[in-house]
Order: C-alpha cells, then structure tokens, then sequence
C-alpha cells in the first residue's frame, strides 16, 4: 500500500508571542498558510509537527481554531496528525481534535511521530480514531 504524507512544521507557520505563548492571530494565520501549501497534494495525508510550538491557548481558543477549519476544508478534509511535543498538553490537543471532528475532519493528536504515522497509514476505510 503506497501512502503519501505530507509533513509540516508548524514552528515555521505557527508564531507565538514574544512570552512565549500561542498567538491565536497568527496561528490562524498560519492554518492559512498551511492550507495554501498543502492544497494541491490531493491525495496526501497531513501531520502538522507542533514540536517545536509551545501554547497555553484556552478551550475557548482552540474551539475558534478548530472551528477556523471549515474555512480551509479542501486541505483539511483528509487525515490530519497533530503532533505535539512529548511535554506537551495532550488534552489540549484532544479537545481540538474533537472541535474539528464535529466540523468533520478527520483529526487526531499525538506525542509519538510513529505513532502518528501510523495512523496515517491506515486505509481511508477502516480508520478509527484512537483514544487519548
């Protein structure tokens, strides 16, 4: 089975404040520009690497992020992987993951990359998104 992935570093789309913390401005300005790169790759799956980003977003602003995905839904209609740093907040992470499934995307958090590749790699018809 061929898979094709599409990796992108968020660090270079996703700004933070000079404190250190997510800006929810810049960060849907940079679920634009990751949208733009990754609009023509029609049959790709997507992990965006969050690694190297550290956040202290509230609920509020990762509904409005994950909200902000129907904006962009040619992109994010196929699999996503969100991944996190192993230090990272996974409940954040899990809470945008389940924004962006009642909008209908396919999106699932990590903090292992093999892990998220391996969910990639699962074939359209029997995915099932793991609980974290």
């Amino acid at each position: 089975m061929d898979i094709k992935i599409q990796i992108i570093k968020a660090g270079d789309f996703i700004k933070s404040t000079p404190t250190g913390n997510l800006d929810l401005v810049a960060s849907k300005e940079g679920l634009a520009l990751i949208a733009k790169s990754a609009e023509h790759l029609h049959d790709y799956t997507i992990l965006i690497d969050l690694r190297e980003v550290t956040s202290s977003l509230t609920e509020s602003d990762l509904f409005d992020l994950g909200a902000h995905l129907e904006q962009y839904g040619n992109t994010f209609n196929r699999k996503t992987a969100i991944l996190i740093r192993l230090d990272g907040n996974i409940l954040d992470v899990n809470f945008f993951k389940k924004v962006a499934q009642t909008w209908g995307f396919r999106v699932s958090g990590f903090t292992s990359f093999e892990e998220a590749i391996h969910w990639l790699a699962i074939p359209k018809e029997v995915v099932s998104i793991p609980k974290t």
